[in-house]
C-alpha cells in the first residue's frame, strides 16, 4: 500500500503532465482534471450578474463555524467525476481535484473532507470559491463569487403632484422597468394593497380601495439580490419610505414594500420577484376622490388608516388619509358624516364593539383637532356585525377591521 506521501507526489506528478481542463461557462480560474464534466448538460452553469453566496471559513474561539458572505457575479454549477469513485474513497475526488486549483493560484482558507472554501485574486479583486463532494461521491456542487458591486444602477423620477395615467402596455412612470425585463400583463384588482410589515404589524395590514399590477418576466442573470437592491437605493434618493425588503430563503423570493408620502401624493408599491416573475402592485391611494365616492356609494372604507395591535391609537402613517379626510370636509362645508367603527370576528361582541367605537372616535377627534366642527362628525361603532368579507382568512379580517366615512342621510 502506498503511503500519503507516495499518493501526494503521484497525484502532483499527474497534475504536472495533464493538461488541466477549464469548463465553458465557469471563470477560466477554475481548473479541473479532465475527469471532471458538467453533471446537467441541458443548464450546466447558473450565472448571477450580481448575486451572493456564503462561505465557510475558520472556527471561533469557542470551536463553532463562522460564515463569510461575499458579493459579486455569481455561478453555480454541479459537476461530475467519472468513472464514479467508490463510495469509501469520497475524500479521493477533492483530493484529485485539488492539486489542479493549487496550480492554478488559489488559497485554501478552510477545507474538509469532502472540499474546502478557496480564495485567489483576479484583476485586482477577489474570487471566492466553495467546493463540496455531494455524498454520491461523483456529484460536486460548486459556489463562486468574483467580488464586486452590481453593474445596475435606476434612476426613478418622483410621482407627479397629479395621479397619473398609466395604459396597459405602459410602465409605472414613477418605477423605471428594470433591464432586461419583459412586460408580460397588466391587471386591475379591487381589493386594498396588503402592506404588512413581518415583525412590526401582528396582524394583516391594507392600504387604498384598490390596486394595479404589472407582471415582468426577466432573464436568469437577473438575482433576487440586484432587483431588491437597485430599487430600493433608487426608490429612497426619489423620495420614498423603505418599509420592508427581503430577500427570501436562499435569495430566491424578493419582496420590497414602499410608500411615497409627499406633495399630496400617498401611493404604496409592493413588489415581489420570485418564480420566474416580477409583480409589481400599486395601490394610489391619493387618487381616490373621497367626494366622489360618497356621492356615489354613501360610504367609503379608509383602507390606510391604522391602529395599533388591539388598540384604538392611530398610526402615524395614517395621516396622509386623514389629511385627505380633512380636505373633502373642508371643500364641502354642508357635508355631515359619520364615522363607523368596524372589527373581525375575533374577540367577544362586547369588546369588538368597543374597540370599533373608540377607534371611530379616535378618528373624529382627529379631525376636530385639525379644524373640522364636531357638529359635521359624528361616530358608531359596529364591532363584527358587518363584515365585507369572509373572516376565514387573514386578508378577510383584515377588510373586516376598518372605519369607514359615511355621508349621514344617504341610503344605497
Amino acid at each position: 500500500m502506498k503511503s500519503p506521501l507516495h499518493l501526494t507526489i503521484a497525484i502532483l506528478a499527474l497534475v504536472a503532465s495533464t493538461p488541466a481542463w477549464a469548463l465553458k461557462g465557469l471563470p477560466d480560474s477554475i481548473q479541473l482534471p479532465p475527469s471532471v464534466t458538467f453533471k446537467n448538460t441541458d443548464r450546466n452553469v447558473d450565472v448571477e450578474e450580481f448575486g451572493q453566496a456564503e462561505f465557510l471559513i475558520e472556527k471561533n474561539a469557542e470551536g463553532f463555524d463562522q460564515r463569510m458572505v461575499q458579493q459579486g457575479k455569481h455561478y453555480q454549477s454541479v459537476l461530475h467525476m467519472s468513472p464514479r469513485p467508490k463510495p469509501d474513497d469520497s475524500n479521493k475526488t477533492w483530493q484529485e481535484i485539488k492539486p489542479y486549483w493549487l496550480k492554478a493560484g488559489w488559497q485554501i482558507v478552510r477545507e474538509w473532507e469532502n472540499g474546502a472554501t478557496l480564495k485567489r485574486l483576479q484583476g485586482g479583486a477577489e474570487i471566492w470559491a466553495t467546493l463540496n463532494v455531494a455524498n454520491d461521491f461523483d456529484e460536486i456542487q460548486l459556489d463562486i463569487v468574483e467580488v464586486g458591486g452590481s453593474k445596475v444602477a435606476l434612476t426613478l423620477r418622483p410621482p407627479g403632484g397629479t395621479p397619473e395615467k398609466v395604459g396597459d402596455k405602459d410602465d409605472f412612470p414613477y418605477l423605471a422597468r428594470f433591464p432586461g425585463t419583459t412586460l408580460k400583463a397588466t391587471s386591475q384588482d379591487p381589493s386594498p394593497l396588503d402592506v404588512t410589515v413581518p415583525q412590526k404589524d401582528q396582524e394583516k395590514v391594507l392600504a387604498g380601495t384598490g390596486q394595479a399590477i404589472k407582471t415582468y418576466g426577466y432573464p436568469a442573470s437577473v438575482s433576487v439580490l440586484q432587483f431588491i437592491t437597485a430599487y430600493r437605493d433608487a426608490l429612497a434618493k426619489a423620495g420614498w419610505q423603505i418599509l420592508f425588503q427581503s430577500q427570501g430563503l436562499n435569495q430566491s423570493d424578493g419582496i420590497l414594500l414602499a410608500r411615497y408620502a409627499q406633495g399630496g401624493r400617498d401611493i404604496w408599491v409592493s413588489m415581489h420577484m420570485g418564480a420566474g416573475e416580477i409583480g409589481v402592485a400599486v395601490a394610489d391611494a391619493g387618487a381616490d376622490d373621497l367626494a366622489a365616492r360618497l356621492d356615489r356609494d354613501c360610504h367609503v372604507p379608509l383602507y390606510g388608516v391604522h391602529f395599533d395591535f388591539n388598540k384604538a391609537t392611530l398610526r402615524e402613517e395614517s395621516e396622509p388619509l386623514l389629511n385627505r379626510v380633512l380636505t373633502t370636509l373642508k371643500g364641502q362645508p354642508k357635508l355631515m358624516v359619520e364615522l363607523q367603527g368596524h372589527t373581525d370576528n375575533v374577540g367577544s361582541d362586547d369588546y369588538n364593539l368597543k374597540l370599533s367605537g373608540a377607534r371611530a372616535l379616535a378618528v373624529m377627534q382627529w379631525l376636530v383637532a385639525h379644524g373640522t366642527e364636531t357638529s359635521r362628525v359624528s361616530t358608531q361603532g359596529y364591532g363584527k356585525s358587518r363584515p365585507v368579507a369572509s373572516n376565514d382568512s387573514d386578508e378577510g379580517r383584515a377588510k373586516n377591521r376598518r372605519v369607514e366615512l359615511a355621508r349621514k342621510g344617504c341610503q344605497r
